[in-house]
Parts: structure tokens; C-alpha cells; sequence
């Protein structure tokens, strides 16, 4: 009896074992019950697929409440779970509030430099549609599909680049090309104003006795220019960070 009571709590614990490993290694966290069984499958095999790919954890995680600071919430679950990969614990996790809609990108290790502000400000426009819509599945397969094309880009430029984002190459290319047409155009006006005919004698444009000047004064004329000095922005492509309670450094911000 006592060695059959001795193999049952054996058993217990190596299932309570294995089951606390299976839920530190899953990215799909649904503790809100908002997807389906399938869903989570699916996302599962997905976020797995692009965090072997490129070195990296992007994790998702729904919650009824997620405190007073889902800032906090989402660093300490991230920190906490034994997410991130390497000695960087490289990873990201987007964590959303479905009673109170909040929601939140918590950044680690690389992605800390990968997903910068604007970065989140840009795909946070995308990601907050279907977020209003409470349409979490969707939801998590942006948040998927821009983690994939994130860490892709940041493994093999360094960066992330949006679309609205303009290199300076380009930029140059094109202030070179307006100004090359700016001036041809001010070529053409300028010999078009030689080849005008100029009078020798402006009489022929008055007639006898139609100006009658009575009064003569000087009158000066002025201007007053105020100029005001234009701040400095030294924002840009950085990432704002914070120390979690860990004591660990995260980027990230909400959307």
C-alpha cells in the first residue's frame, strides 16, 4: 500500500512538473478564454515557427485584469515565465486587458531595440483596430505577421523599416531632382524676359494732360520681424525604456 501510495505522488508531481514547464513554454496565453481551442493551435504553431527563426520570444497574452499597471503586469509576466531568448532574453509580448480594453507591448533584449516608438506607434495603429473590435484572433495574427516581418528585418539590416519611412538616400535623390527641374523652369522664364521687347520712351503709355501731380511726400515705409526659436525634436527611431521590478531593462508602449 505505501509503495503504491509512494508511485501515485510520484506520478502527481512529475504531472504538476511537466505541466508548469508546457505553460512556461507556450506563447499563446489565453487566460481569458477568447480564442478557441483550434485558434490557440494555430497561433501556437505560428509564433513557435518565427521565434526558432529568429531568435526571439513573441508571446501573447489575454487577461480579465491586469491590475493597476498593465505596464508592470506585462514586464513581470514576461520576466517571471522564463520568456526570452539568449543571453539578451530577447522577446516581446503583447498583453491585452479584455475587461477594461487595455493593451500593451512589452519589449526585451533585442526587440527592445527592434520595436522602437516608432515602430509601435506604427503597427499600434493597425493592431488597435481589431483590438476595439474585440476581435483577438485577428488581433493576434497581425501582432504574428509583424513579428515575423520586425525581427526578419532587424536580423538582416538592423532595423525595422516602415513604410512611411523615408531613407536618406531617397530623400536626397529627390531634392536633387526638384530642384534640377526648378531650374530649367527658372532658365526658361529668364529668356523668355530677354527676348522682351523694351520701350525706349515710356510716353507712348500716357496721354497729354492726364496726370496732374498737385502734392509730393515722403513716406517711409517698415518692417517689424519677430522671429521665435523653434524647439529641437531629439525624438526619432529610439526606443524609450523602463527598469522592470526585476531589475530587468524593457522597451515597449501601449496602443
Amino acid at each position: 500500500m505505501k509503495k503504491l501510495f509512494s508511485i501515485l505522488t510520484a506520478l502527481m508531481i512529475f504531472c504538476f512538473s511537466a505541466a508548469s514547464v508546457m505553460a512556461e513554454g507556450r506563447l499563446v496565453n489565453d487566460e481569458a478564454d477568447v480564442l478557441t481551442a483550434d485558434e490557440q493551435q494555430e497561433l501556437e504553431a505560428r509564433l513557435s515557427e518565427i521565434a526558432d527563426a529568429y531568435d526571439f520570444d513573441p508571446v501573447i497574452l489575454f487577461t480579465p485584469d491586469s491590475g493597476n499597471s498593465i505596464v508592470a503586469y506585462a514586464d513581470d509576466y514576461f520576466d517571471n515565465n522564463g520568456y526570452g531568448r539568449g543571453d539578451r532574453r530577447s522577446g516581446v509580448i503583447m498583453v491585452m486587458d479584455v475587461t477594461y480594453n487595455k493593451r500593451y507591448i512589452s519589449t526585451s533584449g533585442d526587440c527592445v531595440n527592434a520595436y522602437t516608438d516608432d515602430v509601435i506607434s506604427y503597427i499600434g495603429n493597425d493592431l488597435r483596430e481589431s483590438a476595439n473590435e474585440r476581435d483577438y484572433y485577428n488581433l493576434s495574427k497581425k501582432f504574428a505577421s509583424y513579428a515575423e516581418d520586425i525581427m526578419s528585418s532587424y536580423r538582416s539590416k538592423g532595423r525595422y523599416i516602415t513604410p512611411y519611412h523615408i531613407e536618406t538616400k531617397t530623400l536626397a535623390v529627390i531634392l536633387i531632382v526638384v530642384l534640377i527641374i526648378s531650374l530649367i523652369v527658372m532658365g526658361k522664364a529668364k529668356k523668355s524676359t530677354k527676348e522682351a521687347v523694351t520701350p525706349v520712351d515710356a510716353d507712348i503709355y500716357t496721354k497729354n494732360g492726364s496726370a496732374n501731380i498737385t502734392a509730393a511726400r515722403d513716406l517711409f515705409l517698415y518692417s517689424n520681424i519677430t522671429r521665435t526659436a523653434r524647439s529641437e525634436n531629439k525624438g526619432g527611431r529610439g526606443s524609450s525604456t523602463h527598469t522592470s521590478s526585476s531589475g530587468r531593462t524593457h522597451g515597449g508602449g501601449s496602443f
